[in-house]
């Protein structure tokens, strides 16, 4: 092995070392949970729903700003929904690539 993985794996381990108290938190956090309650399809459900959530709001968060970005545009609304504003500059843009 080169030297960069072998440093890389060092590194990699301090990092989780240095955290291994946050880790061993949130594994207890889980057992605590699973313990409380009495069907494991529950327990399952919950877990896989807070995974499906951790994993995607990374993934949404360029949408969520973009959504701000369009209720936060100057002017009148379209249909009571989308600004002329929004509506206008997406178009020119939309024009300008194609």
């Amino acid at each position: 092995l080169g030297f960069l993985p072998i440093a890389t794996a060092i590194i990699g381990l301090g990092a989780v070392a240095m955290h291994a108290g946050g880790y061993s938190q949130f594994i207890q956090s889980i057992l605590e949970m699973k313990a409380n309650v009495s069907d494991p399809k529950d327990f399952w459900a919950a877990l896989n729903f807070w995974i499906f959530f951790a994993v995607g709001h990374p993934i949404l968060q360029p949408i969520l700003w973009i959504s701000d970005v369009l209720h936060g545009s100057p002017g009148p609304k379209i249909a009571d929904l989308v600004p002329a504003s929004f509506l206008a500059a997406n178009v020119a843009i939309i024009a300008i690539i194609a």
